[in-house]
C-alpha cells in the first residue's frame, strides 16, 4: 500500500535561482541533490469487442524524470523536476493521429500532453520552495506531487504544510487550485453541457498519519470544489514472526459524498437521482511471506446500482487493487463486488506471479461477470536498474454477450 511520504525527494534546479542574490552561485546554494528515473515501455492492447471490430494500440514510450534540490539556506529549500516524454505508436491506423491524444477536451494546463503530433514533450514538471523554520513543520509551495490518498503521481499547483508533532505521527493539510490534465481527471465533465472538467476546480484536504515498523493507520478527508467531499480511513499492519515468515492486513473504507451541483448538472431532479450517485468502499486484504512465497486475498465492493460515482480523482490512489486493466475507481458504474488473489514467488534476483480478480456489477438494465488474470515476471540487476513484464487478460460477460481485452506491457527502469 502507497504511503504518504512528505520526503522531498524530488528537489531543486539551482540554476534557476542563482539571480536571486549576487554572491557566487557556490555560496548561494550550500546542497544539491539529484533524483529521478530513466524508463523505457512497450505496451500493446487488443480489444475484441463481441459487438464490434476488434482493435489494437501498441506503443513505444520513453521518459525521463529529473528532480533537482537545492538547499538556500537553513530554512529555505526549493525543487524543480524536468521531465521529458516520447511515445511513438507502433502500426497502421485507419484514422490519421490515431492512438492517445496529446490534450483533454482542448485544454491546456500543466503538462497539458505529450506534445505535438509526435507525443514528444519537455516540460518543467515540478518547481516548489520548501520552508522549515516552523519547529517540526515543513511548508511547501508551488508546482508538486499532490501527494493524496485520492491520487497517484499527477502534480497539482498550491499548498501543503505537514507536521510531525510526535515520532511516527504526520498531519498534513493541502491546498489546490490547478492540476496537471491527467486522463482520469481531464475526461469527467463538470456537468452534461459544459465545457468545464472537474480538474479545473480547487481541492483543498486533511490528514492525520501514524505509521511504524507495524503499522499504517491513515485518516483522509479531501473536498473538490462543487464536485465531492472525499472520506477515507485506512488501516494497515505487517507483522514479521521470524525473519522467513510474516503476516499482513490491511482493511479500508471510503466514502465520496457528491456536491449538489454537480449532481444537478448530471441530470438530476425532484423526480430522478440522476446520473451520479454518493458510494461507499469497503475492502480487506490478507497476506503472508514465507521463504520467497508472496500469497494475499481480499474483497472489495463499491459502487452503487444503475448510477456512476468515483472514489479517487487519478487511478486507484491509496486504495487496494489487484489486477492491471479491470478495476476503476475514478469512474464507476454499477454496484461491484470483487473477490481477488494474488501469488508470487521471488528467487534471488528474479520474480514471477500470478493475479486473479473475479468482479460482478449490479445493473437493472442487466448483471455483469468479468474475470481478469494476469501473469508477471521480473528482473532486478540491481538497486537501480530492473526489468518487468506483466501480460493481463480480461473477459466480460453480459448475458449472451462476451468482450475480451489482453494487454501486454514491459519496463525497464533505471532509478538515480
Amino acid at each position: 500500500m502507497k504511503l504518504f511520504k512528505l520526503s522531498l525527494a524530488a528537489v531543486v534546479a539551482a540554476g534557476a535561482l542563482s539571480s536571486v542574490s549576487a554572491a557566487p552561485l557556490e555560496e548561494a546554494i550550500k546542497d544539491i541533490d539529484v533524483s529521478g528515473f530513466g524508463r523505457y515501455r512497450f505496451q500493446s492492447t487488443d480489444t475484441r469487442p463481441a459487438s464490434a471490430q476488434k482493435s489494437r494500440n501498441t506503443y513505444h514510450r520513453f521518459t525521463l524524470d529529473v528532480n533537482f534540490k537545492a538547499t538556500l539556506d537553513d530554512n529555505f529549500f526549493s525543487v524543480i523536476g524536468l521531465r521529458y516524454d516520447s511515445q511513438d505508436i507502433v502500426g497502421s491506423h485507419n484514422k490519421a493521429n490515431s492512438g492517445i491524444t496529446n490534450t483533454h477536451g482542448g485544454l491546456s494546463g500543466i503538462n497539458s500532453g505529450w506534445g505535438g503530433q509526435g507525443r514528444d514533450s519537455f516540460s518543467v514538471r515540478q518547481y516548489y520552495v520548501g520552508y522549515t523554520a516552523i519547529p517540526y513543520t515543513t511548508v511547501l509551495f508551488g508546482r508538486q506531487p499532490a501527494g493524496t490518498f485520492f491520487t497517484d503521481d499527477i502534480v497539482a499547483t498550491g499548498l501543503k504544510v505537514a507536521a510531525n508533532p510526535v515520532e511516527g505521527l504526520t498531519l498534513a493539510a493541502l491546498y489546490y487550485t490547478n492540476f496537471e490534465e491527467d486522463s482520469d481527471l481531464a475526461y469527467i465533465r463538470f456537468g452534461d453541457a459544459s465545457n468545464a472538467y472537474i480538474h479545473q476546480k480547487n481541492l483543498w484536504g486533511v490528514a492525520a498519519i501514524y505509521q511504524n515498523e507495524m503499522l499504517d493507520l491513515q485518516a483522509w478527508y479531501a473536498g473538490l470544489n462543487k464536485v465531492a467531499d472525499l472520506f477515507a480511513i485506512s488501516a494497515g499492519a505487517d507483522y514479521a514472526i521470524n525473519d522467513d515468515i510474516s503476516v499482513r492486513g490491511t482493511a479500508q473504507w471510503a466514502h465520496t459524498n457528491l456536491a449538489g451541483e454537480f449532481k444537478d448538472n448530471h441530470g438530476r431532479t425532484p423526480w430522478s437521482d440522476g446520473e451520479f450517485a454518493n458510494s461507499n468502499f469497503y475492502g480487506f486484504n490478507l497476506g503472508a511471506s514465507f521463504y520467497g512465497f508472496d500469497l494475499d486475498a481480499g474483497y472489495l465492493t463499491y459502487g452503487k446500482e444503475d448510477k456512476t460515482s468515483l472514489h479517487t480523482l487519478e487511478d486507484a490512489g491509496s486504495l487496494i487493487m489487484p489486477g492491471e486493466q479491470l478495476l476503476d475507481y475514478t469512474e464507476i458504474n454499477g454496484k461491484h463486488k470483487v473477490w481477488f488473489g494474488t501469488a508470487a514467488y521471488t528467487f534471488d534476483a528474479y520474480s514471477i506471479g500470478v493475479d486473479y480478480v473475479n468482479d460482478k456489477v449490479n445493473n437493472t438494465g442487466g448483471d455483469i461477470k468479468a474475470d481478469e488474470w494476469v501473469v508477471r515476471a521480473g528482473y532486478k540487476y540491481n538497486n537501480k536498474l530492473s526489468f518487468k513484464a506483466w501480460y493481463s487478460m480480461v473477459t466480460e460477460k453480459k448475458g449472451d454477450v462476451k468482450d475480451k481485452s489482453d494487454r501486454f506491457r514491459f519496463d525497464a527502469r533505471y532509478n538515480f
